[in-house]
């Protein structure tokens, strides 16, 4: 039996301790959301907040004089939430703006609204299928959060690195003193040595060996190697997965189904045909990223959007703000259904019972929705996407994809030459390795030179075993930057209404 501060198990759904960790983890989630859309947007990657959400959490119940990992894993599971709502978002609506489309403020809530939801829904009936996966940054979560003397330290690393990278976006955005950014440098160090070096050497190939060729040209075929990589998935990793997920798919999926068609059709403009294939797409989708995350810690969720809008393209005719929204929503599901696969990870390692952790996603999904449009909306009037400041690779990919009438002779080229890469690279783990390559190609130079060598800093971490450290000075520098950056943005965004 679990007691949590004199609470029964069966009570403590009732205890104002229990729901005011679901609130104050609904704010976080709020926070989450923020910085990892902005961070995002500069980068084209969001990474799973799960440790700095633990650590926030820990440093909050100190401060209340709790010291129970159950009550911090709660706060957590609804703060982390925010992350996969901005990745999905960000990842897809953008393209819209794009395509010359403005969607507003209320179909971008619902669409991050149900495309979460759904994600979450069609994990429940795997989780028991998947925790015996490692799920690593879950199960470093579990530690942080059993920590003692270990966690005021990492509270301490994490709040002096928020200053630094808050005081750093202030004094560059609000001042103009500055043209400085650790988010690249930082980001890249998140992202690890190996996948920055790819993404290196396909900018090193854009920028010098093809630097004769047009720039269009090298963004298509950057495009066409994502394409093309996303394809070779399917056969490589994808339906090799589907016997092994069977068995979870027997029980519970017919209702949620039904449910969730109800829900898009009633609530998007998206027709009915369309709707079924968004919500087959997210069922398919968010299984199999539940299980690709356990593994690799990796959940390449608009990679798997992809999929679903090249089948659905070519086969249905859709204008282009139904298949962007088809593409949000099937992202948010496989984005969704990783992050919580890695806090149920946590909460089977601490005891916490799953359905606690259940309500927190929920609360943490319904906040980070709420205030996702806001930023996306304000981001678009002020600076716009595709550009230096805001280059979103994955929704320029997702744009082209959806605009394309026939494939041009580079991306052609391109969806080849990522096809053949991603089946040769996946006998040695490594099939989505051609994804960053692709983006190196046609993503600023700067910013691939940025994350480069942040992933060399890595590489000296990792040799010096000062990793774990180090990663929460860098998500604590990207959060600190991103929030004082989003808060700017906003406040531009609130003049020019006036």
């Amino acid at each position: 039996m679990i007691i949590l501060d004199g609470y029964d198990k069966r009570f403590v759904k009732k205890s104002f301790q229990f729901w005011l960790c679901i609130i104050l983890g609904a704010i976080l989630s709020i926070l989450v959301t923020a910085y990892s859309a902005y961070a995002g947007l500069k980068i084209g990657g969001v990474y799973w907040p799960i440790l700095a959400t633990s650590v926030t959490s820990l440093a909050i119940l100190k401060i209340s004089g709790k010291k129970d990992a159950n009550l911090a894993n709660i706060m957590q599971t609804a703060g982390n939430t925010g992350g996969m709502v901005a990745a999905g978002i960000i990842f897809t609506i953008p393209a819209a703006w794009m395509l010359g489309i403005e969607f507003t403020y209320i179909q971008i809530t619902l669409i991050a609204l149900i495309g979460s939801l759904l994600g979450l829904l069609f994990s429940l009936p795997l989780r028991k299928n998947l925790l015996h996966l490692p799920y690593p940054d879950g199960t470093a979560a579990a530690v942080v959060l059993q920590s003692s003397q270990e966690s005021t330290d990492k509270i301490k690393i994490l709040l002096y690195s928020l200053l630094t990278g808050g005081v750093v976006a202030y004094l560059r955005d609000g001042m103009l003193l500055l043209r400085l950014s650790f988010i690249g440098l930082a980001g890249g160090f998140l992202i690890g040595g190996l996948f920055t070096g790819v993404w290196f050497f396909g900018a090193m190939v854009s920028y010098f060996v093809l630097s004769g060729v047009d720039r269009i040209a090298l963004t298509n075929a950057g495009i066409g190697i994502i394409i093309g990589t996303a394809l070779a998935y399917i056969f490589t990793d994808v339906l090799p997965l589907l016997k092994t997920l069977a068995k979870g798919w027997r029980r519970g999926y017919l209702g949620l189904i039904f449910v969730a068609i109800v829900l898009i059709a009633s609530f998007t403009h998206v027709s009915l045909v369309i709707t079924v294939f968004a919500i087959g797409g997210a069922f398919l989708m968010a299984s199999v990223a539940g299980f690709v995350t356990g593994q690799l810690n990796i959940d390449p969720m608009e990679i798997f959007a992809i999929i679903v809008l090249l089948a659905v393209k070519f086969l249905l005719p859709a204008d282009f703000s139904q298949l962007v929204t088809l593409a949000a929503i099937v992202t948010l599901a496989a984005g969704t259904a990783g992050d919580v696969m890695q806090d149920y990870k946590t909460g089977s390692l601490l005891n916490t019972p799953y359905q606690w952790q259940t309500v927190a996603q929920i609360a943490g999904s319904l906040t980070a929705s709420l205030v996702i449009g806001l930023i996306i909306i304000a981001i678009a009037k002020t600076s716009g996407f595709g550009n230096a400041q805001f280059p979103a690779p994955q929704a320029t990919a997702i744009a082209a994809i959806v605009k394309t009438q026939t494939v041009p002779p580079s991306m052609l080229i391109g969806i080849v030459l990522g096809g053949l890469a991603a089946v040769g690279l996946s006998f040695f783990k490594l099939g989505l390795a051609p994804i960053v390559f692709g983006i190196g190609m046609y993503v600023p130079f700067s910013l691939s030179l940025s994350l480069f060598l942040g992933g060399a800093i890595r590489l000296w971490s990792d040799y010096k075993k000062r990793t774990e450290t180090n990663r929460l000075i860098a998500a604590g520098l990207i959060a600190g930057e991103s929030l004082v950056g989003v808060l700017l943005t906003l406040i531009s965004f609130v003049k020019n209404l006036l």
